[in-house]
């Protein structure tokens, strides 16, 4: 295959902090890709939330759920959920907690009735009618329902609180789902998450390089946090956006401009991606 195979994280690397891409992101995407190159996502998303502006730009494919579906060409090659039953009890134990929390599908985002008042009251500071509907912005494609027994979930993201401990968690379901933190933001830590054990974006990189025929030395990965990291070590080539974490910095190849900055174009004109 001639060309790159490109990774791209959506939030931070391609996405911008008011939620658009910029247009000369945009347009690099393209130039690379009529220049030969290959572009996938490679985000904590799931399809859901992939929005038709970010499939406007003629991605060949994406890897989601941080690791959890794998598509080409529209063919879905990897595809794995949270087991029924850890789901289940999860989901219980959100419940009774009184916590905040979302499942994430390929069909859709489902939260319960605490979710958009408790995210008003964490990440915006007070539940008032302004905040929610900020809340309701944040996430349109969100849907409410009492119907949280699913066995399509990804993972399950919940809003961040003082009595959670997260070490705990990850010592009772060790070997059967992992937990980690994660933010809106590259350095921030809004939400925790119950993810699946050996879910990676490495080890879908790998899935996908595997069915392309193809090795890690013509992969060039883009990322902006710590998820990020384990990606920048597969591939042949790693890139760290200004505005990421120090980690992310820290373990890249080269570090370009802020994502608002048009940081996403500068490097790929650096790399002689776009022709």
């Amino acid at each position: 295959m001639a060309g790159k195979i490109i990774f791209l994280d959506i939030d931070m690397t391609l996405v911008g902090r008011k939620g658009t891409i910029p247009e000369f992101a945009v347009s690099a995407v393209r130039a690379a890709r009529a220049a030969g190159n290959r572009v996938y996502a490679c985000t904590g998303r799931c399809k859901a939330e992939m929005y038709q502006p970010i499939w406007e730009m003629g991605l060949d494919g994406m890897i989601g759920g941080n690791g959890a579906y794998v598509e080409d060409d529209g063919q879905a090659i990897y595809d794995r959920n949270l087991d029924p039953a850890v789901e289940r009890e999860q989901v219980d134990w959100l419940v009774e907690k009184g916590i905040g929390f979302y499942l994430e599908t390929n069909p859709g985002l489902y939260c319960n009735d605490l979710f958009f008042p408790k995210l008003a009251e964490h990440v915006m500071g007070a539940c008032t009618p302004a905040t929610l509907e900020q809340g309701h912005k944040g996430f349109p494609h969100m849907i409410e329902t009492d119907e949280l027994y699913r066995d399509d979930v990804k993972k399950i993201s919940f809003l961040m609180e003082d009595f959670v401990d997260l070490d705990e968690l990850a010592r009772h379901y060790e070997g059967r789902s992992t937990t980690r933190t994660w933010g809106v933001r590259s350095d921030t830590h809004e939400f925790d998450e119950f993810g699946q054990v050996g879910i990676t974006k490495a080890a879908a990189v790998a899935k996908l390089l595997e069915h392309l025929g193809e090795t890690r030395e013509d992969t060039i990965a883009f990322g902006d946090s710590t998820v990020d990291i384990d990606m920048f070590e597969l591939c042949g080539y790693s890139v760290a956006m200004g505005n990421a974490s120090e980690d992310c910095k820290a373990a890249a190849d080269y570090v370009t401009d802020d994502v608002d900055e048009d940081g996403l174009a500068r490097a790929f004109e650096k790399l002689g991606l776009v022709g």
